[in-house]
């Protein structure tokens, strides 16, 4: 499925590249997306994805995980997806499992 959607805004190449990320992989822990993001050509800080995920309705909270850190503690993570009923409630974006390109300006 390939879909073209524009964001405008400040943080417009962040949530672009979450929202490639999300729809090529579905779901994703936060370290993963942070990971992924930085390990392109556009980077962002914890906090600042942390505030598009929480903030943004496209995206919604999927649950929690826990992971092992490096010196052997346990913490948890954020699992994300991309919520199509907050899409369609804000945006009027109809469906994306229709195999279909769209174009949507979200901002």
């Amino acid at each position: 499925m390939d879909y073209m959607i524009k964001v405008n805004g400040r943080k417009a190449k962040a949530v672009n590249a979450i929202l490639n990320l999300l729809f090529k992989n579905g779901e994703l822990t936060t370290p993963e997306i942070l990971d992924r993001i930085n390990g392109s050509s556009y980077g962002v800080t914890f906090q600042e994805l942390n505030n598009i995920l929480s903030k943004w309705p496209c995206f919604v909270n999927n649950g929690h995980g826990t992971v092992k850190s490096i010196i052997g503690q346990n913490y948890d993570v954020m699992s994300w997806r991309i919520d199509n009923n907050g899409l369609r409630k804000r945006y009027g974006v109809n469906s994306y499992e229709d195999r279909k390109r769209y174009q949507y300006i979200i901002d």
